[in-house]
């Protein structure tokens, strides 16, 4: 196989894999796709893997199984680029089959291991991408941020997100959104300067406390803090602060009842 001969064919294979009607030659241009890129990445990579993410949603199981195993296979080996395309493999772990599903997560653990924890530098462009896909439903949205946010294990990554997300009920009216920005919220730690940014950052989401579910999750958030503290201080200087937060939500939720 010479880098000659993959420049002549790259495009037919592009073709096969994602427009021919059978099926099973898809999956073999997947296969096939996958130890190109390996081989010639300079030359496969940019076209190939947007062809490669695409699988991850083809109606034919055969299909969607080599797409996350060659995927998985390329990301871990920093072969294909995971920023703009990596919501595929998001939505892929609540497929159907427990394949496709299952090897999506084992992917975003193994990444979330990596130096740096990729997955929290690419969270915010999923949750991006998923608010505004149509076809996600509400409960396949909290169970894909449910996973995601358990990967978050530092601190300082935790809080950022925090930050990140809170800012983005200025730029929304949407309900909907607004509740998935509340929901992700609510499945992150919550520290102690999480907390107070979260505070500083009201005039953000205190208006979207008009819709019931916002408020109750802003409460089960306050009401995570305030349980009896495990560690040391800082633990309580959080809960201090959660009951700001609850105060806040309780004048606000008066305050549109009058």
């Amino acid at each position: 196989l010479s880098p000659t001969f993959v420049e002549e064919h790259l495009a037919l294979l592009l073709k096969i894999a994602s427009c021919s009607p059978d099926g099973q030659l898809r999956m073999h241009a997947i296969v096939t796709l996958g130890d190109w890129i390996t081989k010639f990445p300079h030359i496969v990579e940019a076209s190939g893997s947007t062809i490669l993410y695409e699988a991850l949603t083809d109606p034919c199981l055969s299909v969607r199984r080599a797409g996350a195993s060659v995927l998985s296979s390329l990301l871990l080996a920093d072969m294909v680029k995971a920023r703009g395309h990596i919501s595929h493999l998001a939505k892929a772990l609540v497929d159907d089959d427990s394949t496709v599903s299952a090897a999506s997560s084992a992917l975003f653990q193994a990444l979330a291991q990596k130096t740096g924890n990729p997955v929290y530098a690419l969270l915010t462009d999923i949750f991006s991408t998923l608010s505004r896909d149509e076809h996600l439903e509400m409960e396949q949205f909290q169970e894909i941020m449910r996973f995601l946010t358990s990967l978050i294990s530092l601190e300082r990554h935790a809080d950022s997100l925090v930050e990140k997300l809170t800012w983005r009920f200025r730029d929304v009216d949407q309900v909907e959104v607004q509740r998935q920005i509340a929901f992700t919220l609510s499945c992150l730690t919550l520290t102690e300067r999480g907390v107070r940014r979260l505070l500083e950052l009201r005039k953000c989401w205190i208006p979207a406390l008009a819709d019931e579910e916002v408020r109750s999750l802003f409460e089960a958030m306050a009401q995570k803090c305030l349980a009896p503290p495990k560690k040391n201080g800082a633990a309580a200087a959080a809960a201090a602060a959660a009951e700001d937060t609850a105060a806040a939500t309780s004048t606000t939720v008066s305050t549109s009842n009058s």
